[in-house]
């Protein structure tokens, strides 16, 4: 199905990081990788799992304490690999561009 969906003129995929999206990193026009600071990740994981715990949110799994512990565990992972993936990015695709919270905004505004 995914491959179907590449074939398309126009596509948008989030989650480069799964071995399944190898192929759409070759052939995208263009690769933004949001590189936001660690508190502000941590900031946003905690409070959207505390919003599904509290019902305000919707979820497609039980906001446990262990799955937040595992999504820490999983960010803590990505935070350490982060320069190389960010260089295996560029290795795989030319046009790789790095989104801050200030270059968001600018486009934003």
């Amino acid at each position: 199905m995914f491959n179907n969906i590449i074939k398309n003129k126009s596509w948008i995929i989030e989650d480069v990081g799964r071995d399944c999206f190898s192929e759409a990193l070759k052939i995208a026009d263009v690769i933004y990788y949001i590189d936001l600071k660690r508190y502000c990740l941590y900031y946003r994981l905690i409070r959207r799992w505390v919003r599904q715990k509290l019902n305000l949110e919707s979820y497609s799994y039980k906001p446990t304490l262990n799955s937040l512990l595992q999504l820490l565990q999983w960010l803590n992972k990505d935070l350490k690999h982060k320069n190389n993936t960010i260089k295996n990015l560029k290795e795989t695709n030319q046009n790789v561009i790095i989104l801050n919270n200030k270059k968001i905004n600018n486009m934003i505004l």
